[in-house]
């Protein structure tokens, strides 16, 4: 339960109540190979219900290489900073509104990756791709008078986040290490 006093709110305060199980279990494919599944149920008191399954297969090809793949489906509900009607705070000259009319963001995630060790040298490398649905941001509104900025929080329909993400370890004296 998230909980927010402020005196321009009716009564004084606001309340929003979020539940959340989840489960998941990891499946044995080979000796070499593991499945994960999962599955997570929010139960929100404002936006409802939402599932979000996640599965994942590793596959270890040998000693040094292990190669990996999952998909995740996310949900994220605004927070009762950026849905209470009225509620609003200011740091300096900008000043953020909540927006009572936010949709939860959901996001679906795709990423495929490989490691390498040797006993040495540690390679990771990963290839993502990501879909958002409703993704909670800020907008500038309008400037207000002595120049304060006024942010609202706002959804933006559709972000696709797609990227690769590579790195390395590698000992090179004892007690010192490459990243």
């Amino acid at each position: 339960t998230e909980r927010l006093e402020n005196p321009k709110f009716s009564g004084g305060n606001a309340e929003i109540t979020l539940q959340s199980a989840y489960a998941q279990d990891e499946i044995p494919l080979s000796e070499r190979t593991h499945l994960t599944v999962g599955v997570r149920q929010d139960e929100h008191d404002t936006f409802g219900g939402e599932t979000s399954p996640r599965v994942s297969i590793v596959r270890d090809v040998n000693d040094k290489l292990t190669l990996k793949a999952s998909y995740g489906h996310g949900f994220r509900a605004p927070t009762i900073k950026q849905v209470s009607p009225g509620y609003s705070f200011q740091t300096g000259k900008i000043l953020i509104k909540s927006n009572p009319d936010l949709q939860p963001e959901t996001n679906d995630a795709l990423e495929l990756g490989a490691s390498y060790s040797n006993g040495k040298l540690n390679l990771n490398a990963a290839v993502f791709d990501n879909k958002v649905k409703n993704l909670i941001d800020t907008r500038l509104n309008r400037t207000l008078a002595g120049g304060v900025q006024e942010w609202l929080y706002a959804n933006t329909d559709e972000a696709h986040l797609r990227g690769a993400e590579i790195s390395a370890d590698l000992p090179i004296h004892e007690g010192l290490k490459l990243n």
